[in-house]
């Protein structure tokens, strides 16, 4: 699909694409603020506009927020499932506690 972002093997912009499009999912109050998309990890016209709505609904700043907070938890969800794994565990404070998240973050709304 041209103006979408390809899902990649291993998670790659696929995993991304997914958990930003379930946080604007999870984000319309059931559908009640915008209508519900696909989570297919391709970002086109759809995810903008549910995007779009979003920001509408909440503001530019809140809703950028409010979306980094849930990408934030799927994440460590992710991380959480990835360290009950053994050879794994020993990673999951690295994982969680990278700083250049964080200043990345703070440049974002």
């Amino acid at each position: 699909m041209a103006g979408s972002v390809k899902q990649e093997p291993r998670g790659g912009t696929g995993r991304a694409s997914r958990a930003f499009q379930q946080s604007l999912n999870d984000l319309s109050r059931a559908g009640r603020d915008y209508t519900l998309i696909s989570v297919d990890g391709s970002i086109g016209g759809q995810t903008l506009d549910a995007y779009r709505a979003l920001e509408k609904r909440r503001g530019r700043v809140k809703a950028c927020e409010l979306t980094l907070k849930l990408l934030d938890g799927y994440q460590a969800a992710h991380y959480t499932t990835l360290a009950k794994n053994p050879g794994q565990a020993s990673f999951l404070v690295g994982w969680l506690d990278q700083s250049h998240w964080q200043r990345a973050r703070e440049s974002l709304c």
